[in-house]
């Protein structure tokens, strides 16, 4: 019997057809075709229970929300079950998530099983009871520039099943919606404008993209090739190439390093020094191809699918401890005076991991310690961090303290120390004068630098002497000048504090 494999049908799905057979079985072996290619069963409710942080107030949350998902059921490396995939910035914060399958009437529970805030994705499973007749998407490949697809969601009740065409419009390499790792994103615009977000995009009943936020005039989504990735291996890291590059198109700067007019690549400015490349590339080489694709001085690759795009999307198809063949051009002179000439020579080299939490500022925290504080005679000392920006809005960098947007646009290096501020005063008599202060980094305490809670903590426990008295100086960045609170009366300070502001003993600094 001959079977017509990987056809298009006319229900929109892939299934499999004999040629020939009665009517009868060609009718079953047809209702079963509809129902695998039917999205419906491979697409969920997610419902999502929620407790913001209140970086205003650390010390209490805000009241939970609920918010509902579309939750993607797909198949992942290891499993016997299928897992539920969702962008990771849809369940941050989440004390309770359940899920609605259609057809069913019953709630069932989901817990975790990884989540990635690097390339934003999570993966959920149902811990007691998986729901009979799920139909897991396929992965999809690749979408082209101008490929179609429907974004697809639930209305909340589950009678409707909505399907809006979407059509992708470009692809751009952006830092993820919770990490500073650059990824590709698809563009897609929409027949009716606006999704309601985090819907998958398939055809048919394979999966092609999640989208995330809006994004200019149309709807950012996840590639089908990040999801691939993650779902080959959900708990593990994503790769960095561990070098940075500078575009050479500028005349004047090829001309003072001496780049030949009509040398193609980039240039190499810094390599880690505990990477793989180091010894093998240098600052000053042109990085010409990655993986046999040519980089032009722009920092371009001709991609088939997709054109000219930035060579760092071809990280998207690496997981770490892989390895990467890069081709470079180094310049040779035989003499002070003679003309440059390059060699190239390739170079392989395991890619190591990407954390966006090591620098000084991390982008993201557990709810734990997001909220962790310290208050010394009503001084809030907290941990600067990408959440906490981001309480003052989408365009926080205008409207945060310019304190806090100086520290991460000048000082967020890479580090193990973290940047404390001044969150706030909290009003008593034993601070007068400090009223209305706050909002401010931290430098020194006790003339020991502020690298972290602990450190405050500690400093603390070292105080200024001063004609016989006890004082703690919290010296503040950008010339703000200096905190200065005496220990005497600090306990009974922090009793009012207590009872004034409804605070627990474990947000106050107490001596050993």
């Amino acid at each position: 019997m001959r079977f017509l494999a990987n056809q298009r049908s006319f229900l929109g799905g892939n299934c499999l057809c004999p040629k020939s057979l009665s009517w009868f079985p060609m009718l079953l072996l047809l209702v079963g075709c509809i129902q695998q290619a039917n999205p419906r069963r491979g697409v969920i409710q997610v419902m999502v229970s929620q407790q913001l942080l209140n970086l205003d107030a650390p010390w209490q949350a805000q009241k939970p929300k609920t918010r509902i998902l579309m939750g993607s059921v797909v198949n992942y490396e290891g499993a016997k079950t299928p897992g539920i995939l969702v962008p990771a910035s849809g369940i941050l914060y989440a004390k309770r998530l359940e899920a609605k399958v259609y057809g069913e009437h019953e709630t069932l529970p989901l817990e975790i099983y990884a989540v990635n805030e690097e390339v934003d994705l999570a993966l959920l499973t149902f811990p007691s009871k998986v729901p009979a007749g799920l139909h897991p998407l396929a992965l999809g490949d690749n979408l082209p520039i101008g490929g179609r697809g429907d974004a697809v969601a639930w209305e909340a009740d589950l009678a409707q099943w909505i399907r809006t065409p979407v059509e992708l419009e470009s692809i751009e390499m952006v830092e993820s919606h919770l990490s500073a790792y650059t990824v590709p994103q698809y563009i897609f615009q929409s027949s009716r404008g606006e999704l309601s977000q985090r819907e998958p995009v398939v055809e048919g009943a394979t999966l092609l993209a999640i989208v995330t936020a809006p994004s200019g005039n149309g709807m950012a989504a996840i590639p089908i090739r990040v999801i691939h990735q993650f779902l080959k291996n959900p708990k593990a890291g994503v790769p960095s190439f561990a070098f940075s590059t500078q575009k050479v198109e500028d005349p004047q700067l090829r001309a003072y390093y001496e780049i030949p007019p009509a040398q193609e690549g980039v240039r190499i400015t810094e390599v880690d020094p505990r990477s793989g490349w180091a010894g093998g590339l240098q600052p000053g080489d042109l990085l010409v191809a990655v993986e046999g694709y040519p980089v032009d001085r722009k920092g371009n690759i001709l991609h088939p699918q997709w054109g000219l795009v930035p060579y760092s999307i071809l990280l998207s198809s690496f997981s770490s401890s892989q390895k990467l063949t890069i081709t470079k051009w180094s310049f040779v002179k035989s003499s002070p005076r003679a003309t440059p000439h390059g060699i190239k020579s390739q170079h392989k080299a395991v890619l190591p991991d990407f954390s966006s939490n090591e620098k000084k500022i991390p982008y993201y925290l557990t709810p734990e310690v997001e909220r962790r504080h310290l208050i010394f005679g009503g001084v809030v000392f907290q941990e600067l961090s990408l959440a906490y920006l981001r309480a003052w809005g989408p365009n926080w960098k205008q409207t945060a303290p310019i304190a806090y947007v100086h520290a991460w646009t000048f000082g967020n290096q890479k580090s193990t120390d973290r940047i404390v501020v001044v969150g706030q005063i909290l009003s008593d008599p034993f601070n007068t004068g400090y009223e209305g202060m706050g909002e401010e980094v931290v430098t020194q305490l006790n003339g020991k630098p502020s690298t972290s809670l602990e450190a405050i903590a500690d400093a603390l426990h070292a105080p200024i002497l001063r004609n016989g008295e006890s004082f703690a100086v919290i010296e503040l960045a950008h010339g703000r000048g200096d905190i200065i609170l005496p220990y005497d009366g600090l306990l009974s300070a922090h009793g009012r504090l207590k009872e004034n502001w409804r605070l627990d003993a474990a947000s106050f600094w107490s001596p050993r």
